[in-house]
């Protein structure tokens, strides 16, 4: 399911949010107990309909990926060309940002039962 930031959230996001950038994607985020996100684009990277089918293609990996993503609020912007869009590279570019994200900011995905969570107890 699709759960997009509103604008006065994208706002905050854009003020606040800590700043990531890797190959042709970049994300700027807020840490929060849940996930949402929006896709951005600029209008000079492209016509409309480019820029729609470019946003279509990543939020559709967003949502086929995001149990394995933090959680947070995210704004994700594509920062190429929409005319030289290369699927498998921007999808590549969000992973290795998600994992910057999960892994060297010491945050952690959801729960998942193939994914060995911290323990917090003490022994």
């Amino acid at each position: 399911m699709y759960f997009s930031v509103d604008s006065a959230e994208a706002k905050k996001i854009s003020d606040k949010g800590t700043s990531l950038k890797y190959g042709t994607i970049g994300v700027k985020f807020l840490q929060a107990n849940d996930f949402m996100y929006a896709v951005v684009i600029s209008k000079k990277q492209g016509e409309a309909a480019e820029r729609n089918r470019v946003k279509r293609a990543i939020r559709d990996y967003i949502v086929r990926r995001e149990e394995y993503y933090p959680t947070g609020h995210f704004l994700v912007y594509y920062r190429g060309e929409c005319d030289q869009f290369d699927r498998e590279q921007v999808l590549s570019d969000l992973d290795e940002i998600m994992r910057k994200i999960t892994f060297d900011s010491i945050q952690f995905p959801r729960q998942r039962d193939d994914y060995d969570q911290p323990n917090n107890e003490t022994e």
